[in-house]
């Protein structure tokens, strides 16, 4: 859980355009109807003035002064990586940001700003390309837990959108936003420096995005510089919240192809027709098209069968989601991917899938891939 960093953060000042402009010297350049200034980028501040989308009622005005804050590039301007292992590290770069805002804005400092975004992530290193896909797919059809749904937009307005490299759920009334991607493939899309795509390569990206609304209701009457070190000193407990809330069924479950689904449920659950009928629900998830909870409703009728089956296939070990494009044999669960939980040392479905013979497909363990590098 150490993994996860901050990695951007927005912070906003309402005020008049007026002042907004006076603040910066005029130097914010209008672009797509909002006026910005990257010149600070490279040190970690893009400068952004937005129309408030809602009029004032104090009198505040109708404009927001917004900064989005890389405080990795803080303490080490132009890295495209992380360069904050500790929260000594971060109040570092708050007192940086302090002397930047004081110097840009002469009015004004970080605590008169409001935290309106922060985004906590992971990098998850040396995982193929393939096996990101495959964990993307998987994760695609799991059943959600009420309130949280998968935020289509990007697909909706982005035509050459790859379904196997982006997975997104948000939930509206909370006010964040789980997202896990292909950071390398996203990297060559941005246009990034060849150096930058290197350092990403074999790279799942896991992000969770917080808006004003979680922020206000976790850092209720804490300043804005108290709320930022509270924040990144609860980063890894808010990820885990908020993952565990989000799927309905077991996460700590390995993944095995359909084929070694079916051997493994010969093997040990009794019972030729219910071994036959649980196959059947199992090969109707093989289809990317067929959603979890479907594929369960269209298998059993009655609701205590249902709700059984689930169960049958956690006693054995493995989740009913076979791989989806059948790359591997086995895949280590997602908990242990993302860090939120050790690798089992009891797991019956690798070592039986491992020491079979004409097995020909790669084994995914992440603990084996999982290795130290300067990233």
């Amino acid at each position: 859980m150490d993994n996860y960093f901050i990695h951007t953060f927005e912070l906003s000042y309402r005020t008049t355009l007026e002042d907004i402009l006076e603040l910066t010297d005029h130097k914010l350049v209008k672009i797509n109807g909002e006026y910005k200034s990257t010149k600070y980028v490279d040190c970690g501040l893009t400068i952004i003035s937005r129309r408030c989308k809602k009029e004032g009622k104090d009198g505040k005005g109708n404009h927001k002064l917004i900064l989005i804050v890389n405080p990795s590039k803080l303490i080490k301007p132009g890295s495209f990586s992380n360069n904050i292992t500790c929260g000594d590290d971060f109040e570092i770069a708050l007192v940086i940001l302090d002397k930047m805002i004081s110097s840009l804005f002469l009015e004004l400092e970080l605590d008169d700003f409001k935290l309106s975004r922060i985004d906590i992530t992971n990098d998850v290193h040396n995982v193929p390309e393939s096996i990101i896909q495959e964990y993307i797919l998987i994760m695609r059809k799991m059943s959600l837990s009420r309130g949280y749904r998968p935020n289509t937009e990007l697909e909706k307005n982005t035509p050459e959108f790859r379904c196997e490299d982006s997975f997104n759920v948000c939930n509206v009334s909370q006010g964040a936003e789980f997202v896990a991607y292909n950071k390398h493939r996203a990297s060559i899309d941005q246009g990034y420096p060849q150096e930058v795509l290197y350092s990403f390569e074999d790279t799942m990206r896991v992000e969770l995005r917080f808006s004003r609304r979680y922020i206000n209701r976790e850092t209720k009457g804490l300043s804005t510089s108290e709320a930022l070190l509270y924040m990144y000193l609860s980063r890894a407990d808010l990820v885990k919240k908020y993952y565990d809330a989000m799927f309905r069924y077991r996460t700590d479950l390995c993944y095995v192809s359909e084929r070694w689904q079916g051997l493994l449920i010969e093997k040990w659950y009794g019972g030729k027709k219910k071994a036959r009928k649980l196959k059947d629900y199992i090969k109707k998830l093989s289809d990317m098209e067929i959603h979890s909870e479907t594929a369960l409703y269209d298998s059993y009728n009655t609701k205590k069968v249902r709700t059984r089956t689930p169960s049958v296939l956690n006693d054995i070990g493995f989740s009913p989601i076979p791989i989806q494009q059948n790359t591997a044999s086995y895949m280590s669960p997602l908990d242990i991917v993302l860090g939120f939980s050790e690798s089992k040392k009891k797991d019956k479905c690798y070592k039986f899938i491992k020491h079979s013979k004409g097995r020909k497909k790669v084994i995914f363990r992440y603990e084996d891939y999982r290795i130290h590098d300067d990233r």
